[in-house]
């Protein structure tokens, strides 16, 4: 896995080098440019399903060994976080969706300044993946 961490973290430096760069408003009317630049975001897209893919099938098997063990603090703690998981897969489809259909509609073009909203939704999206401090502790007590 940590090949694939290594690989995810050089398309994202690509990725966002390629789009922040000033030189490359040359270069977004060009359809090499464009072809290039859909394959690294399908290829993210890709690595991103297989994070959230083997992030889910660990939590199944933790949460059927929890349940086994009738360790329910843990059992909570570990339902609620597949659940805040599963509405970030669910999250993310969607505003892919929008971004999508807004970008191919010419919609950035007319509203350029509402343009950062797509990618500072990437970025906050993270944010309610935090663990609060009681969680943390009690995971950290018991497992010692």
């Amino acid at each position: 896995m940590l090949g694939l961490a290594a690989a995810y973290f050089l398309l994202a430096l690509t990725y966002d080098l390629m789009v922040e760069l000033p030189s490359n408003g040359k270069l977004a009317s060009k359809p090499a440019f464009v072809d290039s630049l859909t394959l690294l975001v399908l290829l993210l897209a890709f690595v991103d399903v297989i994070f959230y893919t083997w992030i889910l099938q660990s939590l199944v098997g933790t949460i059927g060994y929890l349940e086994h063990k009738h360790e329910t603090n843990k059992l909570v703690l570990f339902r609620r976080f597949r659940a805040v998981l599963l509405f970030s897969v669910a999250l993310s489809a969607t505003w892919s969706l929008y971004s999508v259909a807004a970008s191919s509609q010419g919609y950035y073009k007319e509203h350029w300044e509402s343009a950062w909203s797509v990618n500072a939704a990437w970025e906050v999206r993270c944010l309610y993946l935090v663990p609060a401090e009681k969680c943390v502790r009690t995971c950290m007590t018991t497992w010692r």
